[in-house]
C-alpha cells in the first residue's frame, strides 16, 4: 500500500506539473477543433484493465485528411448518466456553449448518453451508430439473412432517398418487424440522406472513435498516472508527426480529399452536362438525370451536399467552362485548414520529481473490486461477431517445402558443428531418421 500512497500524493501535483509549461492545460485540443475541424464529433468509452478499473471516455473528431483529432478524455466510474452529464459539461465548458450546440454527436446506444445530451446539450444534433443498430436489431430478430445485411448497408449509405426506399423496401420483403423496427428510429439519426449539409460529413459509425480507444490497449491496464501521461506522449507525437507532414504538402487540398476528387473526375467522364443558365447544368448519366447548381455545389444526388466534394456530375459540370475542381471543394479540406487544425503543440511535462506541492486534499482511491476469477482484458465481443482470426497452423518448411512443419523441426536440416579444443570439429546431435 505503501506504493499506492505514493502514487496518489502525486496525483494532486499532476496537474500543477501540466499547467506549469502548458498554461491552458490541454486546450490545444479543443483550439485544433473549432479552427480546423468540422462541426461532427464521436463519443465512446473504454474500460480500463487495471486494478481499480473505471471507463475511459473519449471525444474525436475528423480533421481536414479525414483523420484522428481527439478532443478530450476523462476516467470515470462507469459508464451512467451521471458519469456522460459530468464529461458532457466539461465538453461544453471547452468548446464553448456555441460550439458544443452546433455540432453533431454520433455514439453507440448507451443507456447513459441520450438522457446527458438532452440534459446538457439538447440543441446539438444526434447521430446513432448504424453497426450497433444492426447489431441489436439483429440479436432482437435472430437475423441470419446475407441479404437483408446487404441491404441495411445500402440504405444507411445511400445519399438520395429514392435509393434508400428502393433498399428500405428489399428489407420489408425479407423481414417485416425488422423494417417496422428500423422505421420507428427517426431517419436522420441514422440514414445518410438525412444528414444536415452544414456538418459535411457522410460518417454513419462511430468506428473511429473506436479505432482511437483501440490505439490505447497498451495503457489502459497502467496505474491512473501512467495512462494519462502515455496518452499525453502519443497525442503529442503524433500531432508532431502530423504537422511536420503536413509542411511538404504542395496542394490546395489534402490528400485524402484530393484522391476522392481524382476518383471522381474518372467517373465525370460518362456524364454529359447540358446547361440551363446561371451555371445550372442537367447531367445526362446513362438512363438518368441530375439537376446540378455550380454555384452553391448542389446536386439531386446529394453526394456534394452531404461531402463538400464535387461529385462526379459537378466536375462534369465544372469542365464545361474550365472551372477549377480544387476550389469548389469546402474550405475544410483545405491544407491551411489542416495546419491550422494542428498550428499548437503540447509542451512536454517534466519529471514528477520537479513538481512544487500543492496545498489541496489528498485524492482517495476508488474503491478496489476484485471480481472472482482472473481479470480479464480481451474486449468482450457482441452477439454473432467473428472471433478475433489466428495464424494458421499449417506452415511450410522452407528447406525442404513439405507442409506440416518449420525449419527447426525439419529431419533435413543440416547437422550443426561444434568446435572443441585442438581445432576439430565434433557433431552435434544427427539427422531425424527419414
Amino acid at each position: 500500500m505503501s506504493g499506492v500512497k505514493n502514487l496518489i500524493v502525486h496525483h494532486k501535483d499532476y496537474v500543477y506539473g501540466i499547467l506549469g509549461v502548458n498554461p491552458f492545460g490541454y486546450m490545444i485540443f479543443h483550439l485544433g477543433y473549432l479552427r480546423g475541424c468540422r462541426p461532427f464529433i464521436g463519443v465512446d468509452g473504454c474500460h480500463l484493465t487495471g486494478p481499480f478499473g473505471g471507463i475511459l471516455l473519449s471525444v474525436v473528431a475528423l480533421d481536414g485528411n479525414n483523420g484522428l483529432f481527439p478532443v478530450a478524455f476523462a476516467v470515470v466510474e462507469s459508464e451512467n448518466r451521471e458519469s456522460w452529464t459530468y464529461f458532457f459539461n466539461c465538453l461544453k465548458l471547452a468548446i464553448g456553449v456555441e460550439g458544443a450546440s452546433h455540432c453533431t454527436i454520433i455514439s453507440d446506444r448507451q443507456k447513459g448518453v441520450d438522457p446527458a445530451l438532452n440534459d446538457v446539450l439538447p440543441e446539438a444534433e444526434r447521430m446513432i451508430c448504424c453497426r450497433h443498430l444492426y447489431a441489436n436489431l439483429k440479436s432482437r430478430h435472430h437475423l441470419t439473412h446475407q441479404r437483408l445485411k446487404l441491404a441495411f448497408w445500402a440504405a444507411a449509405w445511400a445519399y438520395s432517398e429514392h435509393v434508400f426506399l428502393q433498399e428500405m423496401e428489399k428489407i420489408r420483403s425479407l423481414h417485416k418487424e425488422a423494417y417496422n423496427d428500423l422505421m420507428d428510429v427517426p431517419l436522420h439519426l441514422w440514414a445518410r440522406h438525412k444528414f444536415s449539409p452544414m456538418v459535411k460529413c457522410d460518417q454513419v459509425t462511430s468506428n473511429f472513435v473506436e479505432s482511437f480507444n483501440s490505439k490505447l490497449e497498451d495503457f489502459r491496464s497502467k496505474p491512473i498516472m501512467t495512462m494519462l501521461e502515455g496518452l499525453r506522449r502519443r497525442c503529442m507525437t503524433k500531432l508532431n508527426d502530423k504537422r511536420e507532414k503536413a509542411k511538404a504538402w504542395q496542394g490546395y487540398v489534402c490528400p485524402r480529399p484530393s484522391k476522392i476528387l481524382s476518383r471522381n473526375q474518372l467517373y465525370a467522364r460518362n456524364c454529359f452536362p447540358k446547361p440551363a443558365g446561371s451555371r445550372i447544368y442537367e447531367v445526362e448519366k446513362g438512363n438518368d438525370f441530375y439537376i446540378v447548381n455550380v454555384k452553391e455545389m448542389t446536386c439531386d444526388c446529394k453526394v456534394c451536399d452531404i461531402t463538400g466534394i464535387p461529385c462526379k456530375h459537378a466536375i462534369a459540370c465544372l469542365r464545361e467552362f474550365r472551372g477549377k475542381f480544387e476550389e469548389y471543394v469546402h474550405p475544410c479540406y483545405t491544407v491551411e485548414t489542416y495546419r491550422e487544425a494542428h498550428s499548437e503543440m503540447i509542451v512536454p511535462v517534466p519529471s514528477p520529481k520537479t513538481w512544487l506541492p500543492s496545498e489541496r486534499p489528498l485524492l482517495d482511491p476508488p474503491p478496489l473490486r476484485r471480481l472472482p476469477g482472473r481479470p480479464k482484458k480481451a474486449r468482450k465481443r457482441e452477439p454473432g461477431e467473428e472471433p478475433k482470426q489466428q495464424r494458421s497452423h499449417t506452415v511450410r518448411c522452407t528447406l525442404c517445402g513439405i507442409m506440416g512443419h518449420n525449419k527447426r523441426a525439419c529431419g533435413r536440416a543440416p547437422v550443426k558443428k561444434k568446435r572443441i579444443k585442438g581445432g576439430e570439429e565434433s557433431s552435434v546431435g544427427s539427422q531425424r531418421p527419414m
